[in-house]
């Protein structure tokens, strides 16, 4: 049984752990992911990212997401951050800008510092795709290559299956479908107070599984504060409800700006923290901005027994 060491780190508590696999292999990462995600038997986070140094390729570093339930990610905005932080403060690169390859393509990173003071990470996140079949939906009296920015969705039957009426729970039913890398849905609320009550942690796994979405959805539930400012609340499909979702955020700039509730250049108030976005709409293209932190470092055994665990003070 092998040993491996790892580091994890969060995003506005958006927490993974990080292997680095140049030198190793791991047979099964969508089983041990699932096995060091689990907070009450392992290390516990919202999922497992390898990486492995690249010496042959104009990117630095190679990544792969794995969500706590095993499955596997296309990008993560957090994760991301995290790994660039890493990378540079270990030495693994020296540059200040270089390059991540993930499953979305090759992204451009930036650590931010000042007198060695780390200050954030800003991922140029990549070009946002709006068609409808760019992230896998499927709705009914559509062919797929229309938009998905302002589409009108049927909250009285949207979840009949399940006799839930989501037109009694403060949801706009003007919906937006972005695919940042990876599928969004975003909902906007009608009141204010809709935000905090809407039961996400009820409706995220249905509307994750629904029918409409062949690769399943990540959901964001999102209240315009201004138009530089909105609160969202999201549920990642694979992990659930989490502190902070960067592809996220990122989507829902872009649904905002071109539903123009909000303007191109946004902060995103997250429960873990703020993320700042701008959305480029003559490249389609998202920048964000965001902090990254170590939380402990040790070695994990493949059955996700924890052998050694070292915190790093904040």
């Amino acid at each position: 049984m092998a040993d491996f060491e790892f580091i994890k780190m969060h995003g506005l508590g958006n927490d993974y752990v990080f292997i680095d696999v140049t030198d190793t292999q791991i047979d099964a990462p969508q089983l041990l992911s699932r096995r060091i995600s689990d907070r009450a038997e392992s290390i516990g986070s919202d999922g497992l990212i390898l990486y492995e140094r690249l010496s042959e390729s104009r990117c630095a570093l190679r990544m792969r997401i794995f969500n706590a339930d095993g499955s596997e990610a296309e990008l993560c905005g957090n994760g991301i951050r995290c790994l660039a932080r890493h990378a540079f403060e270990s030495g693994m690169v020296s540059d200040h800008v270089f390059e991540i390859e993930t499953g979305a393509g090759a992204l451009g990173v930036e650590i931010h510092d000042e007198d060695d003071r780390f200050l954030g990470v800003s991922v140029e996140m990549g070009r946002a795709t709006t068609a409808l079949e760019a992230s896998g939906v499927s709705l009914p009296g559509l062919d797929g290559d229309e938009s998905g920015i302002g589409v009108r969705v049927d909250l009285v039957t949207l979840l009949a299956d399940h006799d839930i009426r989501l037109d009694r729970q403060g949801l706009d039913d003007v919906v937006s479908f972005v695919s940042i890398g990876n599928p969004h849905l975003v909902f906007w609320v009608r009141e204010p107070a809709a935000l905090e009550a809407f039961d996400l942690a009820r409706f995220g796994p249905i509307l994750e599984h629904h029918p409409w979405f062949k690769d399943r959805i990540n959901v964001h539930v999102v209240r315009v504060d201004s138009a530089c400012q909105v609160t969202m609340r999201s549920w990642e499909r694979g992990s659930g409800e989490t502190s902070a979702c960067g592809t996220g955020a990122s989507a829902v700039s872009v649904a905002g700006a071109l539903e123009k509730r909000t303007s191109p250049s946004i902060s995103a108030i997250l429960p873990g923290g703020t993320l700042e976005l701008v959305y480029d709409s003559h490249q389609g293209a998202v920048r964000m901005t965001g902090p990254a932190e170590t939380i402990c470092t040790g070695v994990v055994r493949s059955d996700g027994t924890i052998i050694s665990l070292k915190d790093i003070p904040a």
